[in-house]
């Protein structure tokens, strides 16, 4: 995240001192559980529906996009 955003995550933001790791979680029940008490939700969200295709008003657009046939 410090190449991207130029963001440390090692930094305190309150009084700017470093932080360091105490523990890394990667065990799913255990991150389960960790944000259930925080009250995060623990489930995969659902995929959002397709759009639909594209619509111009104009046929003469229509007949110009690439990938249309008609």
């Amino acid at each position: 995240m410090r190449r991207t955003f130029a963001i440390d995550v090692l930094e305190c933001p309150t009084c700017k001192g470093r932080m360091k790791r105490v523990a890394m979680v990667t065990e799913p029940r255990n991150i389960a559980r960790f944000l259930s008490a925080l009250g995060e939700p623990t489930d995969v969200p659902a995929r959002s529906p397709n759009r639909g295709p594209p619509y111009w008003k104009s046929t003469v657009l229509r007949r110009k996009a690439p990938g249309d046939a008609a």
